[in-house]
């Protein structure tokens, strides 16, 4: 699951810091550089210490001619005052350190070069940011991310990168991928869970498009609430497509969930209503409300949506869509955007090897909650993230 990314990304950083034998090779430039560098100190450190011993006859020590001098001129200053032969200690005194100094070893001097060249920044230009976030904006676009999404993504990435500065090549590509994953971060809206609502009946409205999961996922959530003691009850209003009402009676039938039905062809709303006051009067603890799927192009079936929220005012709408249906649901969740949408969640996601149907999910601001990884009824995961970017980006 979630390997196209991962994929892609790793060829990215081929392109950006080369090949295997390319690296090798700027490694051993870059050893030879610095060999080269001692060398230099090296011999400039020994011919100065020559110099020395040929003028003393000892390393490192004055000739004792120069100390007479430096003696005998010291006798000779007068000072007029103690100003003025304070001025001139104060030189002498510079004089010696500088002669110390130039005795030293050049340890340091090598260290704070060696140092500069192994440790020197990269800065890149505008146009070379634009090439690897151009490559980027691909990445993301092959991974059915919707390109306005993928859009907003690279510009975040762009302004943050070019105030960046970088060790090594790798660390160009290390500094893409975080900044990335900074900003899917914040893409993704921290979930909750409906399912832990205190009000009774808790009424929670399924939207999404036809055959996206919506039926299955209201059982699996029923599943998970029967097993802590709550009570569900299911409204069919899904009284537009064949074998709808069977479906959910199925389902029903298995977990032991009472259905409130009417017959093909019947309001909608009023079935949702019938169950919503069902619940209140037997203190049912959740009402889950079935609706037709439906394209996002038929108007008069959204219509109906919004008779069905405006007659039972549901706590929750939750849209169901598969993981895998990528940059299309970016469409499909602004044709429902008069609902009001309170949550998302994805099925098919065990089938998803790109992930960019959650990332473009995600992009409006609305928070995935749950994603379905199978047909067995615990196959229903909360959504984590974290634990969503770590797998996708690695």
């Amino acid at each position: 699951m979630f390997g196209f990314l991962k994929k892609k990304l790793s060829e990215l950083k081929e392109k950006i810091i080369g090949k295997k034998e390319e690296q090798e090779e700027v490694e051993v430039s870059k050893r030879e550089e610095i060999k080269e560098t001692k060398k230099a100190e090296k011999e400039t450190s020994e011919r100065k210490k020559k110099q020395t011993k040929r003028r003393t006859g000892k390393p490192g020590k004055k000739p004792k001619k120069e100390e007479r001098k430096t003696k005998a001129k010291k006798k000779e200053i007068k000072p007029e005052s103690k100003k003025v032969e304070a001025r001139v200690e104060e030189d002498h005194k510079r004089e010696e350190r500088k002669e110390q100094e130039e005795k030293k070893p050049k340890k340091e001097k090598i260290l704070t070069k060696l140092k500069k060249l192994v440790s020197k920044k990269i800065k890149l230009s505008p146009e070379e940011i634009e090439d690897y976030l151009w490559d980027l904006e691909l990445i993301l676009l092959e991974a059915d991310v919707a390109h306005e999404v993928a859009e907003d993504i690279i510009s975040r990435l762009r302004d943050t990168l070019l105030e960046k500065e970088f060790s090594s090549k790798e660390d160009i590509f290390d500094q893409i991928v975080s900044e990335l994953r900074k900003a899917l971060l914040e893409m993704f809206p921290d979930p909750f869970n409906p399912l832990e609502a205190k009000s009774k009946p808790v009424v929670i409205m399924f939207i999404g498009p036809n055959g996206a999961g919506k039926t299955t996922t209201m059982a699996k959530l029923a599943k998970q609430l029967l097993d802590k003691g709550k009570s569900v009850i299911f409204a069919a209003s899904d009284t537009f497509r064949a074998a709808s009402i069977e479906q959910l009676e199925e389902h029903a039938n298995k977990l032991g969930v009472r259905v409130i039905k009417h017959t093909y062809g019947a309001d909608p709303a009023a079935v949702a209503y019938d169950a919503v006051q069902s619940a209140k009067a037997k203190g049912i603890d959740f009402v889950f409300i079935d609706t037709a799927g439906r394209q996002e192009t038929n108007k008069n079936l959204l219509e109906e949506l919004k008779k069905i929220k405006r007659v039972v005012e549901p706590d929750y709408i939750i849209y169901v869509d598969e993981g895998i249906a990528g940059n299309v649901i970016l469409d499909r969740l602004k044709s429902f955007g008069d609902l009001e949408i309170s949550g998302i969640i994805l099925t098919k996601m065990d089938l998803d090897a790109k992930g960019g149907g959650a990332i473009t999910a995600a992009s409006l601001g609305i928070p995935i909650l749950f994603i379905g990884l199978g047909q067995d009824y615990y196959d229903l995961k909360p959504f984590d993230k974290e634990e969503f970017i770590s797998a996708l980006l690695g």
